[in-house]
């Protein structure tokens, strides 16, 4: 009975790794016909409606630490900043889009399951001899992914603003790590979606992007999708799956993304990766994947000094 439990668990971020995939193809066809402030913008806001009703059927769930333990922030002030870190590494990663491959762009972006490791050691988290290895050989699938052939002068546009992106994907996971501890997670979600979704308004209007009823009909479809399946039931999945498996599970589970990515490209989009490319992408996933193993940690910090 327990193993039918776990290998729901697993169905359930199997699904999640598969529809965050392909939302990178409904993207690619989004950046050629709307702006990406614009794009998210509408995305970010119909997600948070596709959630509100959840969050009204789950009710609030209590912290799980002591009371006397105070948040950082306010409930307000964690659902900004993450609305924040959540625009500025969409926003990245929805420009560089229009110039690089929807299975690059899931690669590259997948580099914040190497990144957030590292960064951690910050918070108080154990850095481990995998994380520095699984690092080093991610960012040499990175290299011949994105840079082999030229210099990083050539480097391409779209995979370098993609490549920026995720250290604002990086702070993002960090930051609801750390807020999920005194917060409800659902509301939390629904909070970060409407506050992003605000500022891409904004700054869909001070670079004047155009915003019509027929550029949205035009894009009706890959907008619905990464609205209703890649934010609302993605993140919903996600949740469920992650209460019943460990996180290094999850991880593994959930670096399936890029793969998905890889795939749903050449068969929607027809896109291929050259010989070095597709041997960037095989370092990458092996690299992200031996970041998420178990090893002995080699770099500690005191939790005596974790910032709270």
């Amino acid at each position: 009975m327990q193993r039918s439990f776990s290998m729901r668990y697993r169905i359930f971020l199997f699904i999640t790794a598969l529809v965050w995939g392909c939302a990178f193809v409904a993207q690619r066809i989004g950046a050629e016909f709307m702006g990406p402030f614009a794009f998210n913008g509408l995305r970010f806001w119909f997600g948070a409606l596709t959630l509100l009703p959840l969050t009204f059927l789950s009710g609030s769930e209590k912290p799980t630490l002591p009371k006397k333990e105070r948040p950082p922030v306010s409930l307000k002030g964690a659902i900004c900043i993450l609305g924040f870190f959540l625009f500025t590494g969409a926003a990245l990663q929805q420009f560089g889009i229009a110039y690089t491959t929807a299975g690059k762009s899931g690669f590259i972006s997948a580099l914040y399951i190497v990144c957030v490791p590292v960064a951690g050691i910050y918070f108080g988290n154990a850095l481990r001899l995998t994380h520095l290895i699984g690092c080093a050989v991610a960012m040499a699938g990175t290299y011949f992914l994105s840079v082999y052939g030229g210099g990083l002068e050539d480097i391409n546009l779209g995979d370098a603003v993609t490549l920026a992106g995720v250290f604002f994907w990086t702070f993002h996971i960090i930051s609801i790590s750390i807020f999920v501890r005194y917060y409800d997670g659902l509301r939390l979600a629904v909070g970060q979606f409407i506050v992003c979704g605000f500022f891409n308004f904004i700054a869909m209007f001070i670079v004047g992007e155009p915003l019509t009823v027929d550029i949205i009909r035009t894009v009706a479809w890959p907008l619905a999708y990464c609205a209703v399946f890649s934010t609302g039931v993605g993140f919903t999945l996600q949740i469920l799956g992650q209460k019943g498996l460990s996180p290094t599970e999850a991880s593994l589970i959930g670096s399936l993304e890029m793969i998905f990515s890889l795939m749903a490209g050449y068969v929607y989009l027809g896109e291929q990766l050259t010989t070095a490319e597709l041997f960037g992408a095989v370092l990458m996933t092996f690299g992200i994947v031996t970041a998420q193993l178990p090893s002995r940690v080699i770099c500690e910090r005191n939790r005596a000094h974790k910032p709270s």
